[in-house]
C-alpha cells in the first residue's frame, strides 16, 4: 500500500521483544481513490429481536333493514364515516336539503321510516340531529386481529377490566377480567402475571348477574395485593392491548 501512495510507513530505531524493528504508520493519503472507495464491513446482528404481537382493532357498522336502501351496492361492513357518506349522498341525490334553511333536511318516506316513523314524512329535521339519530340506528360490529387470531363480533368493543378489591381488613386483591375478548386465555398468562407482580395469581370463574344460557363462563384472574399499575402496563406492553380498551377501577 505504501507503493501505491496510500500510506506512509517509517521504521523505528526501537525493536520489539522478538528483536524485530518496529514499523510505524506515519500518514494516510485520504485523497487516494482506494481510500475514498473503502466501505467498512458491518457484522450482521445475529441476536434476533423480540417480535411483539400486534393487536389491530377495527370498528364497523351495518345498516339496519329499514335503512339498507342507502346502499349503492351490497356491502357487509362499513366504517362510520362511510355510513354517514351514504346518508348525505342520498340527501343530495334526492335534493332533500331545505332551501330556506340549509341546516335542515326534509324527510322523505324512506328516511322518515328508517330514522323515525312514516308519520314524519315531509317534516324537517336539523342535520346534526339527523346524523345523531342515524348513528344510533346503526348496528355496531368490531374485529380483533392479533398475532394470526381474528374474530368479528356484534356489538361494541368490550374492555378488559382491572380493579382492586379490599378483603379482610387492609388487604387488597387485584382482579382482571375480559381477557377473552382479545383472544387471551387467562389460564395461560397467570404465571406471567404472577412473576410480573411478584405475587400469587389464581384463576376462577367470573360471577355475572346475567349470562346467556349454555354460554361458556368467563374467567377472571386474582392477584394478591394492589397491582393496578403493574397489570395495566403488562397488558399494554406485553399483550398489546390498546390503553383505551382497558378500564381501570381504583
Amino acid at each position: 500500500m505504501e507503493a501505491i501512495d496510500l500510506i506512509k510507513l517509517q521504521e523505528s530505531n526501537n525493536s520489539n521483544k522478538e528483536g524485530s524493528n518496529i514499523i510505524n504508520l506515519v500518514s494516510i493519503n485520504r485523497d487516494h481513490p482506494d481510500y475514498k472507495a473503502f466501505k467498512p464491513y458491518t457484522m450482521a446482528n445475529t441476536q434476533s429481536e423480540e417480535i411483539k404481537p400486534k393487536t389491530d382493532i377495527k370498528e364497523y357498522w351495518r345498516l339496519p333493514r329499514n335503512l339498507q336502501f342507502l346502499y349503492g351496492e351490497e356491502k357487509e361492513f362499513l366504517t362510520l364515516n362511510d355510513c354517514t357518506k351514504l346518508l348525505w349522498n342520498y340527501i343530495a341525490s334526492k335534493r332533500l336539503t331545505n332551501e330556506i334553511d340549509p341546516s335542515r333536511v326534509t324527510l322523505d318516506e324512506l328516511l322518515a321510516n328508517g330514522i323515525m316513523s312514516v308519520s314524519y314524512q315531509g317534516k324537517t329535521m336539523p342535520k346534526r340531529e339527523l346524523a345523531t339519530r342515524f348513528k344510533n340506528k346503526l348496528n355496531p360490529y368490531y374485529s380483533i386481529d392479533k398475532d394470526g387470531w381474528t374474530d368479528v363480533k356484534k356489538g361494541k368493543v368490550k374492555n378488559v377490566t382491572v380493579c382492586t378489591q379490599q378483603i379482610r381488613g387492609s388487604k387488597h386483591v387485584t382482579r382482571i377480567w375480559g381477557l377473552e375478548n382479545f383472544g387471551i386465555d387467562p389460564k395461560k398468562i397467570t404465571k406471567e402475571l404472577s412473576n410480573a407482580c411478584a405475587s400469587t395469581a389464581t384463576v376462577r370463574p367470573l360471577e355475572l348477574k346475567s349470562q346467556a344460557p349454555n354460554s361458556p363462563k368467563p374467567l377472571e384472574i386474582y392477584i394478591q395485593g394492589n397491582a393496578l399499575d403493574i397489570v395495566t402496563k403488562f397488558l399494554i406492553d406485553k399483550k398489546q392491548i390498546p390503553k383505551q380498551y382497558i378500564t381501570v377501577q381504583k
